[in-house]
């Protein structure tokens, strides 16, 4: 049960996260993303530095509370968003260049998992909580 738990655990962290982030963007977005909703140069960059953000902390926190078998844990999770990115990519595909789209689906996998593993790391310290 603590392991379903540590995934939902991330699976809800990531877009909230995410959705955070979004918000303190849009103070910065530039007017023809504001009027457009379209994404492109910088903004998509930023937007999608802060995604991979809110998926290594999705997979940290998923791997913190793994009972064990963190980075599994986190691959499940990474699995998870992967298919969500890819729904959501293809109801938004307007929305952002191509490249955007591939760089997010091909970042799910090795950042949450290396969330994950940051917090095996962690685990493993002298200092660490398990």
């Amino acid at each position: 049960m603590r392991s379903v738990l540590a995934i939902l655990a991330g699976i809800v962290a990531i877009p909230i996260i995410g959705l955070i982030a979004g918000r303190v963007m849009l103070t910065y977005a530039p007017p023809a993303v504001l009027s457009t909703g379209v994404i492109s140069g910088g903004y998509a960059a930023t937007s999608l530095f802060c995604s991979q953000i809110s998926n290594i902390a999705g997979g940290y926190i998923t791997g913190a509370l793994a009972p064990n078998k963190r980075l599994l844990h986190s691959a499940i999770l990474a699995v998870i968003s992967t298919a969500i990115g890819i729904w959501v990519a293809s109801k938004d595909w307007h929305r952002a260049p191509l490249w955007y789209h591939l760089a997010e689906i091909a970042l799910v996998l090795p950042i949450t998992v290396a969330g994950g593993w940051i917090a095996e790391r962690r685990n493993k310290l002298p200092n660490g909580n398990s």
